[in-house]
């Protein structure tokens, strides 16, 4: 089993493209993993948010304690000396720039849960890929919920993977293999799926969680990590309005027209526009793995070695795991 946690970024995408705002998202979990905080400055133009470094970043529960995150990654913070919280407990973070004072409003963790089963399809049809080259299969992801007795819950789903990929194996006198090599992304990071309990009727729903292009990447052992998490009222309207400025643009990467507000202010200015959200979440995680021999299509290969070949020629995950999203030479836990 792949150990699943939240480190992967959150969805990004431009805000404004008239003033630069501090973009703040941060989530806390019952699960013992890595807890995170992210700190951005939205751009005036369609660049992407600029990391913030070098903030002061606290979280604190309902009984005052206060615990610190530290920067492990440039405009990251993780959290130290507590790998989860408990449900029912409030928490809020609060955040130090440049001697602002930045304070998420308080959020009590839920107590509801539900339980997940990941069920997959693949295509018959063929889809155009992402960059228009080539006709490709489709995997497409489902959750098949068991929900809470109570009606007063609020459901959102994240879907990740996890992959070994083979790079080119360059032949010497010694016989070297090539590094092992893995990658870790959000999968289909423009879906929102969100369910509101009061909306619901019967113990149980099946939704669609997710769509993946079948590409080289699953040319090995390739897992699907489906995370439901059980949110609060105010993080269920939040990401509806994320998911409606998203359908009305089409794509997380253009620009939109509104800004999404969260629950962060400036305690010095409440008049700055603060973006992002902070959220106390519980989580119930599903996965499961394909190898080329699940899928019925032929996987073209994608790091052969060719004699013939310049080094240069090769494309740049072949020769380089850190060209992939979140590569790394290091193996997983669980993998």
């Amino acid at each position: 089993m792949v150990v699943s946690n939240n480190c992967i970024e959150p969805i990004v995408f431009p805000l404004d493209t008239t003033s630069e705002n501090i973009v703040i998202y941060g989530q806390l979990t019952d699960a013992d993993e890595p807890q995170y905080v992210y700190i951005q400055k939205s751009s005036v133009d369609q660049n992407l948010p600029a990391p913030i470094r070098g903030a002061f970043v606290f979280l604190v529960d309902n009984q005052n304690n206060r615990y610190r995150y530290t920067e492990d990654k440039a405009g990251r913070y993780k959290l130290n000396n507590l790998t989860h919280g408990t449900p029912g407990a409030t928490y809020f973070i609060e955040v130090t720039i440049n001697n602002s004072i930045y304070r998420s409003e308080k959020e009590r963790m839920p107590t509801t849960i539900g339980s997940d089963s990941v069920s997959y399809t693949i295509s018959k049809e063929t889809y155009e890929s992402a960059d228009f080259a080539r006709l490709v299969h489709r995997l497409d992801v489902f959750s098949k919920s068991k929900l809470p007795s109570e009606t007063d819950y609020f459901l959102r789903w994240d879907t990740n993977e996890v992959y070994y990929f083979q790079m080119t194996n360059f032949p010497d006198i010694f016989n070297t293999p090539a590094p092992d090599c893995y990658a870790s992304d959000r999968v289909d990071p423009q879906r929102i799926t969100l369910l509101n309990g009061s909306s619901v009727t019967g113990k149980s729903v099946e939704q669609l969680v997710a769509q993946r292009e079948i590409d080289f990447t699953f040319l090995d052992r390739h897992y699907i990590i489906v995370r439901q998490l059980s949110t609060t009222r105010d993080s269920y309207e939040y990401w509806s309005k994320v998911k409606a400025l998203l359908a009305n643009t089409g794509s997380p990467f253009d620009i939109p027209p509104a800004i999404v507000q969260g629950n962060i202010e400036n305690t010095d200015n409440p008049n700055e526009t603060v973006l992002g959200y902070f959220e106390t979440c519980r989580v119930t995680t599903d996965q499961f793995f394909l190898v080329p021999g699940y899928i019925p299509y032929y996987i073209e290969p994608y790091c052969t070695y060719d004699f013939q070949k310049p080094y240069e020629r090769y494309p740049a995950p072949c020769v380089d795991c850190l060209a992939l999203p979140n590569g790394t030479y290091t193996k997983p836990a669980g993998f």
